[in-house]
């Protein structure tokens, strides 16, 4: 178990590197930018105290810029948002728990068993009595790389906390619009009348892919996919579970969804009496029919489906109430005119 000097420390240099990160892209930003009065393509010329200007803001930038490390300072200026937090995605298989808060309900406790079948190589777990700091002191002890919490209000599951370990990053989303998998299958049968489509295909434990339909192209957007697609491993490519990740557009507002790509077969026209009438029976006629059916690709939806609302980033672990606030919302101070893409 890491003893509890050698964690402050490495989260002080933890939290000195991202310092420097953000400041490196501040110093990227200002350089981009110019101060202002300076003179512009077609625009009139630089005025002395503009001149003045620009030379101090270059010896700043010239100042921070010796400062800086040049591997944090090319890793800001690229906007890759990843620290040594995720150095190791890619290259070993994230290590998940899933909880829930204390006293669940049945309806939370059947949401984290679907969960926990999202997430590959996850494991759920019962929380029973053990509070915030023992949860994250075994999960440091059992060498996990995430923490998933959920939450509920009478009976409706209404929040998603991400734990990054052993020093953070920690996300809070709030969830809305949540289906359960045999509520998918209750509207597959609705749509479908009983018919052979309507059945919903078993669970697979595949590694999915991961989609995310939207730009992500803020700071905060590459930010929040980068702790997202990490939960996940690398599939194969030939692997057929999807997960997609749909950017709304408006309010930060994620929704969730849950495919697998299977063969369905349909109706086809019935043309053997024209093929014996013609005496031959070419392959590429046989190969997509089988007893008059005909295969094709269809995209299934396996359930559960759910909106993410992103309202608080923290740079700590979930048990740490001094850390500071890496992003956080703030619902009242934006008007309707004023409404714009969180994620880029």
């Amino acid at each position: 178990m890491i003893s509890l000097k050698r964690q402050a420390r490495l989260r002080r240099e933890y939290l000195y590197r991202r310092a420097l990160e953000i400041a490196a892209a501040g110093a990227e930003t200002s350089r981009q930018r110019g101060p202002p009065g300076l003179a512009r393509p077609g625009g009139a010329s630089s005025t002395p105290s503009a001149r003045r200007d620009t030379s101090d803001a270059d010896e700043k930038v010239q100042i921070t810029e010796e400062a800086l490390r040049h591997p944090i300072r090319m890793l800001a200026t690229t906007r890759l948002m990843l620290d040594d937090e995720y150095a190791t995605a890619g290259v070993a298989d994230p290590k998940i728990v899933i909880t829930t808060s204390r006293n669940p309900s049945s309806r939370l406790c059947q949401f984290a068993k679907e969960v926990r079948f999202l997430f590959p190589n996850a494991q759920r777990l019962n929380r029973g009595n053990l509070i915030l700091k023992d949860l994250i002191e075994l999960g440091r002890a059992q060498q996990l790389t995430d923490l998933v919490l959920l939450h509920e209000t009478r009976g409706e599951p209404d929040a998603l906390i991400v734990c990054h370990l052993p020093l953070g990053p920690t996300a809070y989303f709030a969830l809305s619009n949540v289906v359960m998998r045999h509520d998918v299958a209750e509207m597959l049968r609705h749509e479908h009348q009983n018919s052979p489509d309507a059945a919903l295909p078993p669970l697979s434990e595949a590694y999915p892919h991961v989609i995310f339909e939207g730009s992500f192209q803020s700071r905060l957007g590459m930010r929040v996919k980068n702790m997202l697609r990490f939960l996940f491993p690398v599939p194969k490519p030939d692997s057929k579970r999807i997960v997609a990740f749909i950017d709304k557009g408006y309010d930060g507002i994620l929704s969730f969804r849950h495919y697998i790509v299977e063969r369905r077969r349909t109706a086809a026209a019935d043309d053997s009496s024209d093929d014996e009438e013609a005496g031959t029976a070419t392959a590429s006629s046989s190969a997509g029919r089988i007893q008059g059916h005909q295969q094709h690709q269809a995209l299934i939806e396996l359930g559960p489906r759910f909106d993410l609302g992103l309202f608080r980033i923290r740079l700590g672990t979930l048990e740490q109430q001094d850390a500071d606030d890496e992003w956080r919302l703030a619902p009242y101070t934006r008007s309707a005119r004023k409404r714009r893409r969180l994620f880029g």
